[in-house]
C-alpha cells in the first residue's frame, strides 16, 4: 500500500527566477528512454517486469487541459496520478477526467490553495519525495533537491517547475521530472508526461513520453 507523509510543505530557500535550466537541471535527458532502478543505470525496454501498478506522472498543466484530455483518450486508465504542481485551477478536474485518485503538490502558481507543498510516498521498495521544486533552485541545478531527499530518507525526488523532462540518477538519488503537460520548454516543444510502473518485485520503471507517442514497454 502507498503511505504518504506530509513533510510540512516548507522550503529551504526563496524562489529563484525562471532562467532556462542548464545541464545541472537535467536539460533534455530522459526523453523516450526507459529506466529501471538497478544500480542507477538505464536498461533496455521490457526486461520482464511483472507490473502490479501503473502511475501517470504529470506537472505544470497551468489550467490548460487540451493535452490532458487527449492523453486521457490515449492511455489505459492509470491506478493513480501524481501531479507535481502548477495545476493553477480546477484541482478536482484531473481526477474526474481520468477517474482515479490524484496525489498533488502546490506549485509557485497555485495561489490560495490548500495543497501541501511537499510530501513523501512509498511505492514498492522506494521512498519518493514529491515537490514542485521552485523553492530548491531547480532551474540552477539539483544539488539542493538531493540534499533534501537524503534528509527525508528518500531515494527518489519527483519535481516540476523547469518544464523540461528529466530522468537522471545522481549521488544515489533518482531525479524524476515529467516536464510540462501544457507549456513545454525542451527542444522539441512537445508536451510530455511520465508513465511509471511498479513491479511485483518492488522495483520501478519510468518512461518519458511526448503526447501522441505510445508507451511501449516491450
Amino acid at each position: 500500500d502507498r503511505i504518504w507523509e506530509d513533510n510540512g510543505g516548507t522550503y529551504d530557500g526563496a524562489e529563484e527566477s525562471d532562467q532556462p535550466p542548464g545541464e545541472g537541471a537535467c536539460g533534455d535527458k530522459g526523453l523516450a528512454v526507459l529506466f529501471r532502478r538497478e544500480g542507477g543505470l538505464p536498461i533496455g525496454q521490457g526486461n520482464g517486469l511483472e507490473t502490479v501498478k501503473s502511475i501517470l506522472v504529470i506537472s505544470d498543466s497551468h489550467g490548460q487541459y487540451l493535452y490532458l484530455e487527449k492523453l486521457q483518450k490515449q492511455l489505459p486508465k492509470p491506478d493513480y496520478i501524481i501531479h507535481l504542481g502548477d495545476v493553477a485551477r480546477d484541482q478536482d478536474y484531473i481526477g474526474a477526467l481520468f477517474g482515479c485518485a490524484v496525489d498533488m503538490v502546490a506549485g509557485n502558481n497555485d495561489f490560495f490553495t490548500e495543497l501541501p507543498g511537499e510530501f513523501t510516498i512509498r511505492e514498492g521498495k522506494h521512498v519518493i519525495w514529491l515537490t514542485h521544486g521552485h523553492g530548491y533552485s531547480v532551474n540552477s541545478g539539483t544539488d539542493r533537491l538531493i540534499r533534501r531527499a537524503k534528509a527525508l530518507g528518500a531515494d527518489t525526488v519527483m519535481f516540476g517547475h523547469t518544464h523540461r523532462p528529466c530522468v537522471d540518477f545522481k549521488d544515489g538519488v533518482w531525479l524524476i521530472n515529467p516536464g510540462s503537460i501544457s507549456l513545454p520548454r525542451q527542444e522539441s516543444r512537445r508536451p510530455t508526461y511520465i508513465m511509471m510502473r511498479v513491479g511485483r518485485d518492488g522495483e520501478i520503471d519510468y518512461r518519458v513520453n511526448e503526447i501522441g507517442e505510445k508507451t511501449k514497454w516491450t
